[in-house]
């Protein structure tokens, strides 16, 4: 009974290491590139955004990334607006449709875009974390607020443009790395006891607790903890069928 409480708890233990890595990488990988792009950020082409069901709207779609993070930034080509990459709209042949796009990089409909818009997604193996930025026509006075979704603004003197930290998870990429580094830890876990055990063995100590078991019977439990030895525990067990 003690032993199946000890693995429900390192289990419980490990779940949670995997989610605390997981968030944990995503913020890092979300924030190096505004950093210093260490990790192989690349900007992507510009492409004409498309959706079947709205023919009037013009947009331009520009991704950037690499395997730790992506970005999708979101622009309106209306009048003398230029792309980033300095073409006119006439010059954008290539063209994506919204739905091409991973849910948590998107809008659901090009209508809920305003002036400008982003998206990033984080972590690995799978994006596990995002965030969007929303720019959106101030109703009065010359500045356009930003609206966030999914994230926390740091404060400005922390480092480069956007700055926010992502708390949206995406399922079920979330829970897939969860449970990937869950493993790893449990794995590590398991191999350190496994080595710590058989190490304390070797001194004549107690597998589970390091007490001395100088001077008892090897099929004796352990005064201190009460653990029996494997082989009187195995013996004990056969007795009983």
């Amino acid at each position: 009974m003690a032993t199946n409480r000890r693995h429900l708890r390192c289990g419980a233990v490990s779940i949670a290491v995997g989610a605390v890595v997981t968030m944990l990488v995503s913020w890092v990988a979300m924030l190096w590139p505004t950093c210093g792009g260490l990790l192989g950020w690349t900007n992507g082409d510009a492409y004409q955004l498309t959706q079947s069901s709205i023919k009037d709207e013009c947009w331009v779609v520009m991704m950037a990334g690499n395997a730790w993070a992506q970005s999708v930034d979101y622009a309106e080509l209306s009048g003398s607006l230029i792309v980033s990459q300095g073409k006119w709209p006439n010059e954008l042949t290539s063209k994506i449709e919204l739905d091409m796009l991973p849910s948590y990089l998107r809008p659901r409909s090009i209508d809920h875009l305003h002036l400008k818009a982003n998206y990033r997604g984080s972590g690995w193996p799978c994006h596990a974390m995002m965030y969007s930025i929303v720019m959106e026509d101030g109703s009065s006075g010359s500045r356009t607020p930003l609206i966030v979704r999914g994230g926390v603004r740091l404060p400005p003197s922390f480092g480069a443009w956007p700055n926010v930290l992502p708390i949206m998870p995406v399922l079920p990429s979330f829970l897939i790395n969860t449970l990937f580094y869950a493993i790893i830890w449990l794995g590590l876990t398991l191999g350190f006891s496994a080595w710590r055990s058989h190490r304390r063995i070797k001194r004549g100590k107690c597998a589970q607790c390091g007490y001395s078991r100088e001077g008892l019977d090897a099929a004796l439990p352990c005064p201190e903890c009460g653990c029996v030895p494997k082989p009187a525990r195995l013996q004990a067990n056969l007795q009983t069928f």
